[in-house]
């Protein structure tokens, strides 16, 4: 049972982890081609 509730810690975190990379990512995309076209 610890074992499974580990693994669900892991998943969530490394769930937690792509989604800030990828909420990180689309502002930085969004924002250099702005700055390009300015």
């Amino acid at each position: 049972m610890y074992n499974q509730e580990e693994n669900s810690k892991q998943e969530s975190s490394k769930k937690n982890k792509s989604n800030e990379t990828s909420s990180r990512k689309q502002p930085l995309n969004k924002g250099i081609p702005k700055k390009r076209e300015h």
